[in-house]
């Protein structure tokens, strides 16, 4: 079924599919898991595998692409939150039935972006993952699924944006709809296939690739949803500023770094009940990414650096690693602009930040190759869209050896 471009006019239809939808999945949702045909953890890493990729041959007959999708949740961030769905699942020791669930719905939890942008959502009550449930549900018709894996994997998709609070949202046909938090715990449990997919989806706000994904969103004015809010980004100048919210006395790009960092810990509503390989890897890409954070907030220039080299290589960085589509090159083209006209003081702070993140985002990529040698070679296709993940995970030999030779001066100067 071919699903046409989500319109406006439209959200009243989509509102409705998705009260069916959760209806059908909240009224009875451990006997939906009971009919998921998974046998154990091979068979659930496997056969989600298969479903995964069979998504993607449709979306491409769909004729689906990632050019116009704004740069922080294209190609580059699903290639992350695949590659993390895997190596969180197949390392892991989580129940075989919500593994299926949770990795196929990880994978693809951000797919509604091709249809809703992800930044104009403040006036929705059916947003991107909303949207992405839909689209997926349709295309799990001619899949080889039954119908409650159907039901659980749209539903574990919608239910990936964590929402807190029940909200009235003023929906920019007029109509006030209410936005209901989803179920996620069942019987006083976690209901982890729910779980599973918000697991991922932290995973790439946490950690250095992440740093440069929120870097991207600058490209120009919006408004993001932080906490329980929508606020509005406006001046590069102003977010660029190397300060706590504190201090500016409005967000920045290190106050919202700083927050997703703060947030990884079992005493966060969202990490609450994290466990297990999770809690491993959340820490890690905290510690890598907290290395950013630190050494930016301190204003210490840690590295030397050619600026128009240090320039190039972070350009090429974000391009190549962190949204390799014409929206990431068109983007990190105009923040190039941007950051030259910074005055001198910010910009060395934030060029050291930059190598920083790349430093670190190499120790990101070693750790999730070391977990891949596992893989089956053809696990690192994503079929018609990435010949080989591992192009987009590894810097280019040029950025590297920047990279190297920085390291190779500071361990000179210790």
């Amino acid at each position: 079924m071919k699903r046409k471009k989500f319109e406006l006019e439209e959200e009243i239809i989509d509102y409705g599919k998705i009260l069916f939808l959760r209806n059908s999945v909240e009224k009875s949702p451990l006997c939906l898991l009971k009919e998921v045909s998974i046998k154990n953890k091979e068979d659930a890493i496997g056969r989600a595998l298969r479903i995964i990729h069979d998504i993607f041959r449709e979306l491409f007959l769909l004729k689906v692409d990632f050019k116009n999708i704004e740069p922080a949740h294209g190609l580059g961030h699903m290639v992350r939150d695949y590659l993390h769905a895997i190596n969180l699942f197949q390392t892991g020791n989580y129940e075989p039935k919500s593994i299926f669930v949770g990795m196929i719905a990880g994978a693809l939890h951000d797919i509604g972006c091709i249809l809703i942008h992800r930044y104009d959502e403040k006036n929705r009550a059916v947003r991107h993952a909303e949207i992405g449930a839909l689209l997926i549900q349709d295309i799990l018709d001619n899949l080889n699924v039954n119908d409650s894996e159907k039901k659980l994997i749209a539903y574990a998709i919608a239910a990936h944006t964590h929402y807190i609070n029940t909200e009235k949202i003023e929906c920019r046909d007029g109509v006030k709809r209410t936005r209901y938090s989803y179920v996620d715990m069942v019987n006083q449990k976690p209901f982890e296939l729910v779980y599973f997919p918000r697991w991922v989806d932290r995973l790439d706000c946490n950690g250095p690739a992440f740093v440069a994904r929120h870097y991207l969103t600058l490209v120009k004015n919006h408004e993001d949803f932080e906490g329980d809010r929508f606020h509005k980004i406006n001046s590069f100048l102003e977010r660029m500023k190397p300060f706590s919210r504190e201090k500016t006395g409005h967000p920045t790009m290190l106050s919202h770094l700083d927050m997703f960092a703060s947030s990884q810990n079992n005493k966060n509503i969202y990490g609450k009940y994290d466990y297990g390989f999770m809690i491993q890897v959340r820490n890690f890409h905290k510690i890598l990414m907290e290395r950013t954070i630190n050494l930016v907030l301190s204003g210490k220039g840690k590295y030397d650096y050619d600026e128009d080299e240090l320039i190039n290589t972070w350009t090429i960085f974000l391009q190549q690693n962190i949204e390799p589509t014409e929206s990431g090159k068109n983007g990190s083209l105009i923040l190039e602009k941007k950051f030259r006209k910074l005055n001198k003081n910010v910009k060395k702070i934030w060029a050291n930040g930059f190598i920083e993140t790349m430093i670190q985002y190499i120790k990101w990529s070693d750790y999730h190759l070391r977990l891949s040698e596992k893989w089956s070679q053809e696990w690192f296709e994503i079929p018609y869209y990435c010949k080989d993940i591992r192009k987009v995970m590894i810097l280019n030999k040029n950025s590297q050896n920047f990279i190297d030779n920085k390291i190779k001066i500071l361990r000179k100067e210790d």
